[in-house]
């Protein structure tokens, strides 16, 4: 086998053996620890090859030398390796605290404003006859029975992906139950069970009595 043939060789050797560990032995839902797997791969493709280049007659000198640089440049790659996995998991992470507070906001929002109209709409009758807070409510959101996402980007596309839910819990004469959860916004416990039955993520409810409307953020 001429020299030219076994280069090209360990050139597709040091190519496709990384790419195989990414793929075949990481973790879909983890990029870095593919990334590490394929990272040790090669530095053990990286070893054997040096092994191989630095037998005689290279001198017993050169080899060393060649080995301590090469011991110098792992330890300095591999701490400068484990800086960015532990930035990018820090960024990941407050990234998706500020996505929580973000969506508790939006939550309260979406949830606050079907109710607070319908008890401006119930306290604002006229007249002997009056409308209950359930049939105020569900005048003016007709597909707000039990059960039902009354969030108003799914009611303008039900088959939009938007990913907020406010789920009527609740509705009788004298209370309205909503339920916001998020599908994607991590929550402040993991352990908690969502309405949907997920665990971990966003949710708070509201409810509307006559006395007005009462918030809580559940996670």
């Amino acid at each position: 086998m001429n020299a030219s043939l076994k280069l090209i060789l360990c050139l597709l050797a040091g190519i496709l053996l990384p790419l195989a560990a990414f793929y075949l032995l990481g973790s879909a839902n983890d990029h870095w620890a593919s990334l590490n797997i394929a990272g040790v791969v090669s530095l053990i493709f990286l070893v054997v090859l040096l092994v191989y280049l630095m037998r005689p007659p290279f001198s017993i000198k050169t080899r060393v030398v060649t080995w301590i640089v090469f011991v110098l440049v792992v330890a300095v790659s591999a701490i400068g390796w484990r800086g960015m996995e532990d930035l990018s998991k820090y960024q990941r992470r407050t990234l998706m605290e500020i996505r929580g507070v973000i969506t508790h906001g939006i939550l309260q929002v979406e949830l606050y404003t079907p109710l607070q109209k319908t008890l401006a709409v119930y306290y604002g009758q006229h007249g002997k006859k009056k409308e209950t807070l359930g049939q105020v409510f569900q005048r003016l959101y007709p597909n707000g029975k039990f059960g039902e996402n009354i969030h108003d980007v799914h009611q303008a596309d039900p088959k939009g992906d938007d990913s907020l839910r406010v789920v009527v819990t609740t509705v009788s004469d004298n209370e309205v139950g909503l339920v916001g959860y998020h599908y994607f916004s991590k929550g402040r416990t993991e352990e908690f069970k969502n309405y949907n039955g997920r665990f971990g993520f966003v949710q708070a409810k509201a409810v509307l009595t006559e006395k007005g409307v009462r918030y809580e953020s559940e996670n």
